[in-house]
């Protein structure tokens, strides 16, 4: 079965479109169970998805990065996001908008990385950390 996440917005609704298609993730979950998520782990996963769907082609440099490297790489950014002939060429590849975000919209996603829900941040540690039962196949597994 294949779906997709929606994005979310910065009040932690779905955003309207996705992928011609496909269903959503929330469409799946009516389908299956009725109603809408909710709970802990489906506040978890709205957090998350606040985020990749905004960073999830984030560009990082370490410290110490020069600044001209940083200047020649922020100014290629802005003129790739307001190129009109790139930007529907990915929409065409890919059957979504390619979305930009600004710098001080960027800083302000990580910084609230620090301000998350401490109970959230717990759930997210169990879950990732969790012990999975089984072999995964593929390289590096023998049978």
């Amino acid at each position: 079965m294949v779906f997709y996440f929606p994005k979310i917005d910065g009040n932690g609704n779905p955003e309207a479109g996705g992928y011609p298609g496909l269903k959503s993730y929330l469409d799946l979950y009516r389908e299956i169970k009725g109603g809408t998520p909710s709970g802990p782990k489906w506040e978890a996963m709205k957090w998350i998805l606040t985020y990749t769907s905004k960073m999830v082609l984030g560009v990082y440099m370490p410290p110490g990065t020069p600044k001209e490297a940083i200047s020649v790489l922020r100014k290629s950014f802005k003129e790739v996001s307001e190129d009109k002939a790139y930007l529907a060429a990915y929409d065409k590849a890919f059957g979504t908008p390619l979305n930009f975000i600004s710098i001080p919209a960027a800083q302000k996603f990580l910084g609230s990385f620090k301000d998350a829900d401490p109970a959230m941040v717990k759930l997210l540690k169990k879950v990732g950390t969790r012990k999975r039962s089984g072999k995964r196949k593929g390289k590096g597994n023998k049978k």
